[in-house]
């Protein structure tokens, strides 16, 4: 009986501590860059493209998300692509990360520095690349030094591949309606995919937000005075275990446009 008391507590001990792990993918939206233009031969301007991989680590001991950069990918016009793995995250900063990179294009060693305080959907980020003093024998990345090669900054756009947590089948306006809740959410709040035959598809957003330790895990649809209305619960909640519900009929016509009222059922 003592034995299986001890292998019940050790249990507990083990999934206090799990760590939940999760790779987060981005894009570059609304970039701004320079480029110091060096090297006559290497054109870095027109910087069109940015894809990083983060890992977004969340553990029950504590529950707010911690990030770390796995990798960044610069993606050049009318030069090759620039890619930096094997980020250190600088100590005593809660935003800077920095890679080295041997033999890029000509240049024998350049570090790439990114600084982004969350990896959300919509922050800002901005990127330095410098050619590092190849006189040098400072190997501590945090003193690095060197000429600016090209930086800016730009905006996050979430491209994790999507998931697909719940799924509710209704009809509306006489036509099959399936309605797809996701994982992904935005600060505009939860995303719903609505499938609706004759309409198309379109993401429906409910305008909750969501701490970035919470997950949506259910999709309720209700009928209340012969009006749909949904909303969704959440797996660890502050504001409660369910988000406030929502008109169905005005979730689709912020996505399809205006639509007639549905007549009302005969007495």
């Amino acid at each position: 009986m003592k034995l299986k008391k001890l292998f019940s507590v050790a249990a507990l001990v083990i999934a206090s501590s799990v760590t939940q792990a999760e790779i987060k993918l981005f894009e570059a939206n609304n970039i701004n860059s320079f480029s110091s233009n060096i090297y006559p031969n290497l054109d870095l301007n027109g910087l069109d493209q940015i894809k990083i991989s983060v890992d977004n680590k969340v553990s029950q001991n504590n529950p707010t998300p911690t990030f770390d950069l796995k990798r960044i990918e610069f993606k050049f016009p009318n030069a090759n692509n620039l890619i930096a793995t094997n980020f250190t995250k600088l100590a005593n900063t809660p935003d800077t990360y920095r890679a080295v990179i041997t033999s890029p294009w000509i240049f024998k060693k350049v570090m790439v520095e990114v600084n982004s305080y969350d990896f959300y959907e919509r922050n800002r980020f901005t990127y330095r690349v410098i050619v590092m003093d190849n006189t040098s024998s400072i190997n501590n990345i945090e003193q690095t030094q060197g000429f600016d090669l090209f930086g800016g900054d730009a905006e996050l756009v979430d491209t994790t591949p999507k998931k697909i947590v719940d799924v509710v089948r209704t009809n509306y306006l006489d036509k099959p309606l399936t309605l797809r809740l996701l994982n992904n959410v935005s600060p505009e709040g939860i995303k719903v995919e609505a499938i609706w035959l004759g309409h198309g598809t379109k993401v429906l957003t409910l305008p909750f937000p969501i701490y970035p330790e919470q997950k949506p895990v259910s999709l309720i649809l209700e009928t209340v005075f012969d009006e749909k209305h949904i909303k969704v619960r959440l797996d660890d909640a502050y504001n409660g275990p369910e988000t406030p519900e929502e008109r169905l009929h005005s979730l689709l016509e912020q996505a399809f446009g205006p639509l007639p009222y549905p007549e009302a059922p005969l007495p």
